[in-house]
């Protein structure tokens, strides 16, 4: 019974991580929040180099990624363009994510 359980319940969650609508639909749900949490922290007036490089460094203890700062910097003009540009980015690399383990599970980088 315990065996026939834990595969249900494995099925379901599976199905639920790898059906892409309903993983984006959860991934904006979660990450959209968190960067606009994150810009309003760290961007209380106006858009600075060091603002930007503070709001890189706190996203990439949430988010374990490479991103070209420099670039990043250059374009970030309002603090919807940073939110545009880091949902943007993120949403990439979950899609080039490859999976981990057996089970394959796309949500390994999220804290």
């Amino acid at each position: 019974v315990m065996n026939k359980q834990r595969q249900e319940v494995y099925a379901f969650r599976n199905s639920l991580l790898h059906d892409e609508e309903i993983f984006s639909l959860i991934f904006f749900d979660i990450v959209h929040p968190l960067c606009e949490q994150l810009v309003e922290k760290h961007f209380q007036g106006k858009i600075t180099q060091e603002g930007v490089e503070r709001y890189l460094n706190n996203l990439l203890t949430q988010f374990p990624f490479k991103i070209e700062k420099a670039s990043f910097v250059e374009k970030a003009a309002s603090k919807n363009k940073i939110i545009q540009m880091t949902f943007k980015e993120l949403s990439s690399l979950m899609k080039k994510k490859k999976p981990i383990g057996s089970d394959g599970l796309k949500l390994n980088f999220l804290v």
